[in-house]
């Protein structure tokens, strides 16, 4: 049920696969912190390819935040 989707990283521009749950779509779930229920609207996805990519984006994105920017 899943799909399969490519992506193209925005930190070093390289491509590569994502599963996509979309059969979670509108489902509702329970959060991690209490009995809170929570709907998903869309599927989460990523927009790095490894760890070290996805944390020079957290800091890019910190370091724009700090200067009163938005990404």
């Amino acid at each position: 049920m899943d799909r399969i989707i490519e992506r193209k990283c925005i930190i070093c521009k390289k491509e590569f696969l994502k599963r996509a749950n979309t059969r979670d779509r509108g489902k509702v779930f329970r959060t991690s912190r209490g009995y809170k229920w929570k709907r998903i609207i869309r599927p989460k996805m990523s927009y790095t390819c490894t760890q070290e990519c996805s944390k020079s984006y957290l800091n890019a994105i910190i370091w724009y935040r700090q200067r009163g920017k938005k990404l």
